[in-house]
């Protein structure tokens, strides 16, 4: 049996609430071969202050959040592949 046989098995024996958390572990496993994911982790971070403008929009956007006017992921995923 080959490795990836055997953790086919190891997933298919876990309980239902434990799935999410080897998905998650399994994930981070598969992108560390990603060169634009390394890239990412290994960018310094941002260190540059926010304008007014940017920090006006920051809290519009929480303010929007807090009253409920969002928009489900699976709306914005529906709009971006008709635009695409």
């Amino acid at each position: 049996m080959t490795v990836k046989e055997r953790l086919h098995v190891l997933i298919d024996r876990l309980p239902e609430e434990k799935a999410k958390e080897a998905e998650d572990i399994l994930q981070r496993l598969s992108l560390e071969n990603d060169p634009l994911w390394r890239a990412l982790q290994e960018a310094p971070e941002d260190d540059e202050p926010l304008t007014p403008e940017e920090v006006q929009a920051i809290e519009e956007g929480y303010d929007s959040l807090l009253r409920g006017e969002v928009i489900p992921m699976e709306k914005v995923h529906s709009r971006l592949k008709k635009e695409c």
